[in-house]
């Protein structure tokens, strides 16, 4: 808890919502209780600079806020609709991060990226999906470095906010400890940022997350007659329009490489049991004679492996099975 916010417990306990916050106004539906963990999260990002960002970003696009108890997800963010929501039986240092996560998710919206799977043709969906992951992972942990190494003293007279960090340490210890080797290296936290959300793509526990994710909403679209004959799969978007609007950090790109990098096999994959399920999903809609998209035949199919039953995994998987319905 930082010195310059009451603590959690004396807000909730006095009933107290007016939190002394360096943070804008932002739009709150719920409680004052509510709205005052709210303002505790935010005062504790806003000691990043590029937590910041994010949240000047969203706020300034109209975004609302709340909790829902009811979710099962940690947080979600829809653009469409300029909501984000978190999950409060989380404790405070993964709602941290999460919500630095999640605000990454309402700025890539705000930059113009659409993500609807009943639009977007395959190839569009894997390659915007995976990049606005990877980066929104690798954000938040550049935000829990930054918190981690802050001026701000908590109650006990230590420096820095380092309890995200350590969360994220337990829960993503791969890519904590990619950003952190790379920062070490360089002492450039935007090279860190970059060589993160690169290592994203070969995390296979992640990747293979999302590849449910997508089997999972094209299952969804085939058992709704009405998903189903409304969706076109025709909305196509090169790369390098969707790097521009994902890749940024401090106003400019921190996509080193070309953009077609993103194109090869280590980066555009899907496992064999997606491939095959994409394929059958797009056979049934032809026999139906709905539209049809082929574009899933580029994706380069790699052979399935066993992923290992860590807690990390575990994680991961439950995850992905939970958000499913999130950016419908």
């Amino acid at each position: 808890i930082m010195a310059k916010v009451r603590s959690l417990k004396e807000v909730f306990d006095s009933n107290i919502c007016d939190v002394e916050t360096s943070v804008p106004e932002f739009k709150f539906e719920g409680s004052a209780r509510d709205k005052a963990r709210m303002e505790f999260l935010f005062e504790r990002l806003w000691e990043s600079s590029s937590a910041r960002d994010v949240i000047l970003s969203a706020i300034e696009n109209g975004y609302e806020f709340s909790f829902s108890p009811a979710m099962s997800y940690r947080g979600v963010t829809n653009g469409d609709k300029k909501y984000l929501v978190l999950n409060p039986t989380e404790k405070d240092d993964r709602l941290v991060v999460t919500l630095a996560h999640e605000l990454r998710h309402a700025q890539q919206f705000s930059n113009g990226i659409v993500k609807d799977v009943k639009a977007n043709n395959i190839r569009t969906e894997v390659l915007k999906t995976r990049a606005i992951e990877a980066d929104a992972f690798a954000y938040s942990i550049l935000v829990a470095h930054e918190l981690k190494n802050s001026d701000a003293v908590d109650l006990y007279g230590n420096k820095g906010d380092a309890g995200p960090w350590e969360e994220l340490k337990n829960t993503d210890t791969i890519l904590a400890e990619c950003f952190e080797r790379s920062y070490d290296e360089t002492g450039d936290s935007t090279k860190a940022l970059y060589d993160t959300f690169k290592k994203w793509y070969s995390h296979e526990p992640i990747t293979k997350a999302y590849d449910r994710i997508l089997c999972n909403k094209l299952d969804i679209i085939a058992s709704e007659p009405v998903l189903s004959e409304s969706a076109s799969f025709n909305q196509d978007e090169h790369v390098s329009s969707i790097v521009k609007k994902v890749c940024n950090h401090n106003g400019e790109s921190y996509f080193e490489d070309s953009h077609l990098m993103l194109l090869r096999r280590e980066y555009f994959s899907v496992s064999e049991d997606t491939s095959k399920h994409i394929a059958a999903f797009f056979a049934k809609r032809e026999e139906f004679k709905l539209p049809v998209d082929n574009t899933y035949r580029s994706l380069h199919v790699k052979k399935d492996t066993r992923v290992s039953n860590d807690n990390q995994t575990d994680n991961v998987m439950q995850f992905a099975a939970r958000k499913v319905a999130s950016r419908r």
